[in-house]
């Protein structure tokens, strides 16, 4: 089962990929003792993942209501 719905898989995709960006960017920044940087990488990291949460939890709700309508119907 998928983790998000269909119509979030793209944007899904692309947080994911801006959190590991900036995870690597962070941690190059912080090597070079480069503070604000870090702090600037890390909080887009930051927003990426809460924003997969979001989408994370709208498709649990989804699924939820999914089943509460089958139980109903039966």
């Amino acid at each position: 089962m998928e983790k998000f719905l269909p119509q979030h898989m793209d944007k899904a995709q692309q947080h994911a990929e801006v959190f590991e960006d900036s995870m690597i960017m962070a941690t190059l920044h912080g090597y070079k003792n480069n503070y604000g940087k870090v702090a600037n990488y890390l909080e887009t990291a930051a927003r990426s993942l809460r924003e997969l949460e979001r989408m994370e939890k709208e498709k649990e709700q989804y699924d939820l209501a999914i089943q509460l309508l089958r139980r109903i119907k039966a």
